[in-house]
């Protein structure tokens, strides 16, 4: 009666307009009521022996380091892959980037630990920062026979194949996924978010939060843990992810 034009959504691209959806950074917030209720918890670890002297050094770059963005940057990274028990650099004789590991990882110790108590029955999505770090909690779960999907750059697989068989395949218990893919995967069969190393941006931590925590979710409640070495970043970072804050960015601009 208003003379407009019908439209009729064709059903075959359906696939492409979910593709389009998943890489849009608009999104419609979820109403509170309709979330599963969620319990955050921190597990504390300390940080071992042999890395405390390291972990010193890394806290004096960068203080020395105020108002050069590179330096700053570099102690940075040091000091997040200290707290999980590495440390990245570039070998003299080969210009290779290389890993130097510690004696002792409690942080890699204390996820495994909990990945075995509650994959049996639950499903678990792991977060982290470094391929590194992915790739050392695969091996860790490939050791233990424990089925997993991996999200990331060192993936073989599509984005679409991993989520597919985490979330269809029963036999899949773990889904390990970088930070930088945060956005967009439906994640909500997991019961358990392990944040390994946690985004620093409080935009990424939001999102890698809303993987799990969505509405029609089928549990009750879901579960939310990061993992803390004292003497590092660690309880920093959450300490100004709470305040809406990205830690780093506050020491470039010497507010810390």
């Amino acid at each position: 009666y208003w003379g407009g034009e019908q439209h009729t959504f064709r059903e075959k691209m359906s696939g492409t307009l979910h593709r389009l959806l998943a890489h849009r950074s608009i999104t419609i917030e979820a109403d509170e009521a309709t979330l599963p209720p969620v319990v955050a918890r921190t597990r504390t670890i300390i940080l071992p022996r042999d890395a405390e002297d390291y972990a010193a050094a890394a806290r004096d770059a960068i203080m020395a380091a105020r108002g050069n963005y590179q330096e700053t940057k570099n102690a940075f990274l040091r000091m997040r892959q200290i707290s999980s028990g590495f440390l990245g650099y570039t070998d003299d004789e080969t210009g290779k980037r290389a890993k130097f590991m510690f004696d002792e990882s409690p942080k890699l110790e204390s996820l495994i630990s909990k990945i075995q108590s509650v994959a049996g029955k639950y499903k678990v999505v792991v977060f982290h920062e470094y391929i590194y770090s992915g790739d050392r909690i695969v091996a860790e779960l490939k050791r233990l026979k424990i089925g997993h999907a991996r999200i990331g750059s060192a993936s073989k697989s599509t984005i679409k194949e991993e989520r597919l068989r985490f979330t269809k395949d029963d036999a899949c218990r773990v889904l390990v996924i970088s930070n930088r893919m945060a956005q967009g995967p439906n994640l909500q069969i997991a019961k358990y978010l392990e944040f390994y190393e946690s985004p620093v941006d409080p935009k990424t931590r939001k999102q890698a939060r809303r993987r799990v925590e969505r509405q029609h979710s089928q549990h009750d409640r879901v579960f939310i843990t990061d993992y803390v070495v004292r003497g590092t970043y660690d309880q920093r970072i959450l300490d100004f992810l709470r305040e809406g804050r990205d830690l780093f960015d506050a020491i470039i601009r010497g507010e810390v």
